[in-house]
């Protein structure tokens, strides 16, 4: 039976619940969310969805050492804007339209 309740109701009554005490033991999360889904909808839910972003992605390394070789020695005087769009340059460069010089 899902319960009728506002967002913030269903927040409080997890709060209440379950943020005083700390596991006892290792939890699968998951499946903690999966058994409470009836009980917490929208958290379980949102809960969910999170659980599933992974932590690294291979495109967010190449940016930070696309960062690294713009900064090493040569630029150190590189301001965050500029080293932004350079960086941002760099890394959509295949998506840039390139036309001929007349």
């Amino acid at each position: 039976m899902v319960e009728s309740r506002t967002d913030g109701e269903e927040v409080n009554s997890y709060m209440s619940t379950f943020a005083c005490a700390a596991p006892t033991a290792e939890i699968d999360v998951v499946a903690f969310w999966k058994i409470h889904q009836l009980k917490y909808p929208l958290l379980s839910s949102l809960a969910l969805d999170l659980i599933t972003i992974l932590a690294t992605s291979a495109a967010v390394e190449r940016i930070f050492n696309q960062a690294r070789l713009a900064t090493a020695g040569r630029k150190s005087n590189t301001g965050p804007c500029l080293l932004e769009s350079e960086c941002l340059m760099k890394y959509n460069r295949r998506y840039v339209v390139r036309t001929k010089s007349c």
